[in-house]
């Protein structure tokens, strides 16, 4: 039985991600099934696009002479993963941004939420428009690039700041 090709027109996004990867845009989404603009399938537990699963598994030198891996480090034969990694595999670029448009809404399963993501830090986008149109670059400066002060008031009462 053939697969069906995934059509953005028919589904929801409950989240959708931009994440800087290195120095390139992603964009990835967690999307349930749509029956109608503001229905959508909330039994099904929902599944992400842009984003795929990797098994880590655990790497040893090739040191077969004849291989055309000899002396890099490969996946060792019959190894059983160890975990999991997640990459993106979306690119942040025009059309991209034009079919995840597509899966933005106000559902029976609320509103779709934006979330950028640096590294271990998330945070979620109140504006729309913002998340479409600023660089994550100026998002990064925006939400992490404010620096700190911390207060510390000794036992005379002075306070010194950092």
């Amino acid at each position: 039985m053939a697969k069906k090709a995934f059509k953005f027109e028919d589904y929801w996004a409950q989240h959708i991600i931009r994440a800087l990867v290195g120095k390139d845009e992603k964009i990835c989404a967690y999307v349930r099934r749509r029956f109608s603009d503001d229905d959508v399938d909330q039994s099904d537990p929902g599944k992400y696009i842009g984003l795929v699963k990797e098994d880590i598994v655990e790497k040893i030198v090739d040191s077969d002479p004849d291989s055309e891996t000899f002396g890099e480090r490969i996946p060792k034969p019959d190894a059983e993963p160890t975990g999991l990694k997640y990459k993106f595999i979306d690119n942040f670029n025009t059309e991209n941004i034009k079919n995840y448009k597509k899966l933005i809404g106000l559902t029976n399963a609320g509103r779709t939420e934006f979330i950028y993501k640096f590294r271990d830090l998330s945070f979620t986008c109140e504006d729309e428009e913002e998340f479409w149109e600023k660089s994550l670059s100026e998002i990064r400066k925006i939400y992490t690039g404010k620096k700190q002060v911390v207060e510390v008031v000794s036992p005379s009462g002075k306070i010194a700041k950092n």
